[in-house]
């Protein structure tokens, strides 16, 4: 920006002289103002610019986190779900557990082969066995009893 260096004396005689240099002064205040103008409308454009793209990106990374969170939210919701869940199957599992100990050892009291024994001393031990209660097994009746008795 150029400095003026215009000594005004108003009070000079001569009005056209002092016009003159009233013009000019005018003139390049004018200059400066259009100069300064332009200067302006360039920064602003540029910051215009920059704010534009500041928006855009601002945008983008709103859209981002807004997905970020839905996607965590939902992976809330799907933990709330699996816990529920794995918890159900804890329980059906403990309940699997218990009737498969409960089936073997309900299959283990009758395992035992008696081979050898008559026709008459089968239908004995099968009537012993059906008015037995279902805990004691039928094999410690044959084991209170001496085998002489059996066969007789």
């Amino acid at each position: 920006m150029a400095a003026l260096n215009v000594n005004l004396n108003l009070g000079e005689s001569e009005d056209g002289q002092s016009m003159g240099v009233l013009s000019s002064v005018l003139g390049e205040i004018c200059e400066l103002n259009k100069t300064l103008l332009e200067k302006i409308d360039s920064n602003l454009a540029q910051l215009q610019t920059s704010i534009n793209g500041v928006k855009i990106a601002l945008d983008k990374v709103l859209t981002r986190v807004t997905e970020a969170d839905n996607r965590i939210s939902n992976t809330e919701d799907a933990v709330g779900e699996l816990k529920e869940l794995t918890k159900q199957l804890k329980s059906v599992n403990e309940l699997l557990k218990r009737k498969i100990d409960q089936l073997k050892n309900h299959s283990r009291r009758n395992n035992i082969r008696v081979v050898g024994l008559s026709r008459a001393t089968s239908s004995i031990l099968h009537a012993r066995r059906s008015s037995q209660s279902p805990e004691e097994p039928a094999f410690t009746t044959l084991q209170r009893r001496p085998l002489h008795s059996l066969t007789a």
